[in-house]
């Protein structure tokens, strides 16, 4: 599906809101199921490195890598695909300049995500350092792009996009997501995802409640900013430290 719609977006024409959302789900589903091999592999690697099983650990390994690969070269289709094809034919529209700039941001987190991992994973094994130092500066890399990506997206939705659009409220669960998992910055965490909350509700309260105001999406993204600074307060005070995990 990612590689069908990828063809869509070559074609050198502004994407429809049905064409934007089945591009975005493509390339979400293809990274979340490597993914999900990604932590069997890694799990099944540790597993067989208890045992002492040298070859089974070893071809753990050689897969795991395959699937890291692949997970990169998805997300730099992703990104290519956005700079050359859909940012140009979408500056007249903002709505479309911030989901493109946050979904590139996304992909950026999942490479860093993906090396951060795979960093905390070395350092429990006996391979060589050369592959840690190489996973830091990937993972440098990748960070500096995502939140270069972020930064695009929330200077155009904060001078464009009312607080309540769904587009800007899932770019603040984004960024929030970024600097919590990622940068380790509860403060920043904190301070995006109450703000973008706080907006919000005050543009409910001055259209007169948010009953018919807001879009089901709307709600929905408010719902999870509050649940995820539920969350990420909870996983303060307990000291959970979660951001190696892909």
């Amino acid at each position: 599906m990612l590689q069908a719609m990828s063809s869509v977006a070559r074609l050198g024409t502004e994407l429809t809101l049905l064409e934007r959302g089945l591009f975005s789900r493509a390339y979400h589903y293809v990274i979340d199921e490597k993914c999900k091999a990604w932590r069997i592999l890694a799990s099944f690697q540790l597993q067989e490195r208890k045992k002492g099983n040298l070859k089974a650990e070893k071809a753990a390994m050689e897969f795991r890598l395959k699937v890291e690969a692949e997970i990169e070269e998805a997300c730099y289709l992703v990104v290519n695909i956005i700079d050359k094809q859909l940012l140009p034919v979408s500056s007249s529209s903002a709505d479309n300049l911030v989901f493109y700039h946050q979904m590139k941001g996304n992909c950026y987190r999942t490479l860093a995500k993906v090396k951060d991992a795979a960093l905390g994973f070395r350092k429990r094994n006996r391979y060589g350092t050369f592959a840690e130092l190489k996973n830091r500066a990937e993972r440098l890399e990748a960070s500096e792009q995502s939140l270069k990506a972020y930064n695009l997206a929330r200077e155009v939705a904060t001078g464009n996009l009312c607080p309540t659009n769904p587009i800007r409220l899932a770019l603040a669960l984004n960024v929030s997501g970024f600097f919590c998992r990622l940068l380790r910055s509860p403060e920043r965490v904190y301070q995006i995802a109450k703000q973008a909350l706080g907006d919000a509700e005050s543009e409910l309260e001055s259209v007169g409640g948010d009953s018919k105001a807001a879009s089901m999406h709307t709600k929905d993204f408010m719902g999870l900013l509050r649940d995820r600074l539920a969350l990420w307060n909870s996983e303060k005070e307990n000291g959970n430290d979660e951001g190696n995990k892909l």
